[in-house]
C-alpha cells in the first residue's frame, strides 16, 4: 500500500465524522478505524507534514491525535524513523469440547459491524461518541481547574475529584428540575429514574 493511498483513505474517514467533534477527535476516530478495517499491521504513515496538509489541520491537532493513537498501542513509533500501524492482535479462546457455534451465529460473526457512514458505530475497538454532548462536557471541564499531572485525569486513578463533582453537582441540578417539572405538570405521576431521565437528558444535550 503505497503512502498516496494511505492518505486518500485517511481523508474519507476523516471526512465521514460528524462535523460537531473537533478536529483532534475525528482524526482519532479516523485513525482508530483505518487501523482497525483497512490497514495492515507495521504500515508506515507518511510524514505529519504531509498528512497535516491532506486533512487541512495543524501539524500540532495531529500530533496530539497521533499520541493518543500512541498510548492506546495502536501505534508505534521511533526518534528519526517514523510511525507505524500496530494492530492489536486478538485469538478466539478454543472451544471447549466438539462445541461448535450455530449457522446463525457464525453469519453474525462474519457479518459486517456496521456501514462506514455510521462513522464507526458498533465497530469493535472504535467507541460510538457521535450523541456524546461535546459542548456540555467541555463547560463543566472548563468550570474547574485541571491538573498539570495528566495521570490524575484517567481511569486509574478513579477520577479527578474536582471534575467528578462537577459532574455530580450537574447531574443533581437536572435531578431536581425534573422532579419539579413532573410535580407541576402530572401530581399523580410518581417520580422515577425512567420518567425524568429524558429532562436530564435534555439539559445534558443543551448548550
Amino acid at each position: 500500500m503505497d503512502r498516496e493511498e494511505v492518505v486518500h483513505q485517511l481523508v474519507q474517514l476523516y471526512a465521514l465524522q460528524p462535523e460537531r467533534l473537533s478536529k483532534q477527535v475525528r482524526i482519532e476516530q479516523a485513525l482508530r478505524q483505518a487501523i482497525n478495517q483497512q490497514w495492515p499491521s507495521g504500515l508506515r504513515l507518511p510524514s505529519h507534514r504531509q498528512l497535516a496538509d491532506a486533512l487541512g489541520v495543524a501539524r500540532q491537532t495531529l500530533a496530539l491525535a497521533i499520541h493518543t493513537l500512541l498510548k492506546e498501542a495502536l501505534l508505534k513509533t521511533a526518534h528519526g524513523q517514523g510511525t507505524w500501524t500496530c494492530r492489536p492482535v486478538t485469538q478466539d479462546p478454543p472451544l471447549r469440547g466438539n462445541a461448535q457455534l450455530s449457522q446463525r451465529a457464525q453469519r453474525v460473526l462474519d457479518g459486517p459491524g456496521a456501514s462506514a457512514i455510521q462513522s464507526g458505530a458498533f465497530v469493535p475497538g472504535i467507541p460510538d461518541i457521535a450523541q456524546f454532548p461535546m459542548r456540555k462536557w467541555r463547560q463543566l471541564y472548563a468550570s474547574v481547574t485541571v491538573p498539570q499531572n495528566a495521570l490524575l485525569l484517567s481511569y486509574s486513578t478513579g477520577g479527578y475529584g474536582p471534575l467528578k463533582r462537577a459532574i455530580r453537582d450537574f447531574w443533581r441540578a437536572g435531578a431536581i428540575l425534573a422532579a419539579t417539572r413532573s410535580r407541576s405538570s402530572s401530581p399523580t405521576v410518581p417520580i422515577t429514574a425512567s420518567n425524568s431521565a429524558p429532562w436530564r437528558w435534555l439539559m445534558l444535550a443543551t448548550p
